[in-house]
């Protein structure tokens, strides 16, 4: 089980305020740089999605062309990215039991749905941005209503 060190504490509240400021100013996703960082997505309450994603993908780059718009259109999700070409933090995503297919065959974009620590869902390829809105409303059961009037 992962504890909050005083250092780890501190990275949290950074972390929780560089989101705030970053979402009131542009974009609503955040990449995933660090270990420290993972742990803590991974330990959050908050519904998840996480992008793996690398910057050789044609899909994946067409997918990050509207994925801040579906973080716009759904608040009560936080959403990542991270890449597949850091070895070091797809191991921590393995252990983590974040990544339930092997990434040694991993398609890629895929999208990595979860809330608790536990994986809901997940899935690859790159839909359309109604798509991909209508399945992050679903899967974590947010009325359509709601998020529709802001």
């Amino acid at each position: 089980m992962f504890t909050l060190s005083k250092n780890n504490l501190f990275t949290l509240l950074l972390l929780t305020f560089t989101a705030v400021i970053h979402s009131e100013a542009c974009a609503l996703v955040t990449e995933i740089t660090t270990s420290t960082q993972l742990d803590l997505i991974a330990q959050s309450d908050r519904p998840a999605v996480i992008k793996l994603y690398a910057n050789w993908c044609p899909p994946c780059r067409h997918l990050a062309t509207y994925y801040d718009k579906i973080a716009k259109e759904c608040p009560d999700v936080d959403f990542y990215s991270l890449n597949v070409d850091n070895k070091e933090l797809m191991k921590k995503l393995e252990l983590l039991k974040l990544l339930t297919m092997p990434k040694e065959g991993l398609s890629i974009p895929t999208s990595i749905f979860f809330q608790k620590n536990k994986i809901l869902t997940q899935g690859a390829g790159a839909p359309s941005q109604a798509v991909f809105v209508y399945n992050v409303k679903r899967i974590f059961n947010i009325d359509q209503d709601q998020t529709d009037n802001s």
